[in-house]
């Protein structure tokens, strides 16, 4: 049987901690492949997870060494999950697009992976806007 994936894991119940170490473990090359480049060398740096799911970045971010992380996803399982899993600031709101217009100039990095699909077509642009403007300007 293959190994149990926290984004499928849903449909039988949360994630188990072996899912979410066996994913992170499987993702990590991925994750310094694409993803380490593009990190602040600050380890204070504030960065979002927006879309977080089952927070494997953020676990991934916390081992190395970033302290400032909030993760944010529309579904409570998640966010039930990850505040359990992980020590980021775990943020939820139903409406996505509210959260964003709610957090202006908050971050200095923000990370939204297998996202965007579920943006509602003629609002895109609306979520990418929002999105470039969580960011700090400095």
């Amino acid at each position: 049987m293959p190994a149990e994936s926290p984004y499928i894991a849903w449909i039988g119940g949360a994630p188990s901690e072996s899912a979410m170490e066996s994913n992170l473990a499987a993702l990590t090359d991925y994750f310094d492949l694409n993803y380490k480049s593009w990190l602040p060398g600050n380890r204070g740096a504030a960065i979002m997870d927006y879309g977080c799911g089952g927070g494997v970045l953020l676990t991934y971010l916390e081992r190395l060494g970033y302290a400032r992380l909030t993760g944010f996803d529309v579904d409570s399982r998640n966010r039930d999950f990850c505040k359990s899993h992980t020590k980021a600031s775990i943020e939820y709101d139903s409406d996505g697009l509210r959260f964003l217009n709610s957090h202006p100039a908050s971050y200095d990095l923000v990370i939204s992976r297998h996202v965007a699909y579920y943006f509602p077509r003629l609002q895109i642009q609306d979520w990418f806007n929002a999105l470039a403007r969580s960011l700090k300007t400095d």
